[in-house]
């Protein structure tokens, strides 16, 4: 069973789509369905679910206990906040923290029971070289993304011996609907930073995603899909 939170996401979509093929695929989104444009081998299950707000992760997945068999849990979700630090309101960082820290960990606290009597999991988490290098006006999108790291660190700890594992992909430059907003002199401007001056695809996404979920001894990783920025 894969569970893919932001699957309404470009990359979201493609992960979820190419992943269906394998096994049956749990789906949040926010407000935007996901568009399931091929056929798949496997059921996908569309769940719309609120990120911001206070939810029960044990009951919602309790509804689906008895499918919740060797689970990968992809977290995909996350909102960029670019800002100066004085200008950042607390409400600000409050929804940057939620969605990409506290959901996270409080969907990993969700299934961990499940994962433990199983004796097999896969968590990951999903960061990118910018935020944890910084950069000017991304200092609250940085940080949350950097306390994964810990978070993941301490899971692959506590709960390796479970056959349950912890990693993180740390994303460079992408085709995705979000690259694909920016103007041409910006995409230049972003290409000169990696060494083969291309964006990477989203397939790699999902090779890595194969990768971990297939490897028994990666463990508390932070994998640098960026290209080499």
């Amino acid at each position: 069973m894969y569970i893919i939170i932001g699957a309404s996401s470009g990359i979201g979509e493609k992960v979820m789509e190419t992943l269906a093929n394998e096994d049956d695929v749990i789906a949040f989104y926010n407000s935007k369905k996901p568009k399931k444009k091929k056929k798949t081998k496997k059921k996908i299950e569309f769940l719309k679910i609120d990120l911001l707000k206070k939810n029960n992760y044990e009951k919602i997945f309790q509804k689906y206990s008895n499918k919740l068999k060797k689970i990968t849990c992809i977290n995909l979700a996350a909102i960029t906040l670019d800002k100066m630090l004085p200008n950042i309101s607390e409400d600000d960082i409050t929804k940057v923290y939620n969605i990409n820290v506290f959901s996270n960990i409080l969907i990993a606290k969700a299934l961990i029971k499940y994962m433990i009597l199983q004796k097999w999991g896969r968590f990951i988490h999903f960061t990118s070289t910018k935020a944890l290098n910084g950069d000017i006006g991304i200092s609250i999108y940085s940080s949350s993304k950097s306390s994964l790291i810990g978070f993941s660190n301490s899971l692959a700890k506590e709960y390796g011996r479970y056959k349950i594992s912890s990693n993180i992909i740390s994303l460079g430059y992408f085709n995705s609907p979000l690259w694909n907003r920016l103007n041409e002199n910006k995409k230049t401007k972003l290409l000169k930073e990696v060494p083969s001056l291309k964006i990477g695809d989203i397939k790699d996404i999902i090779k890595t995603i194969k990768y971990i979920k297939n490897t028994e001894y990666l463990n508390g990783a932070n994998i640098k899909l960026d290209g080499g920025i």
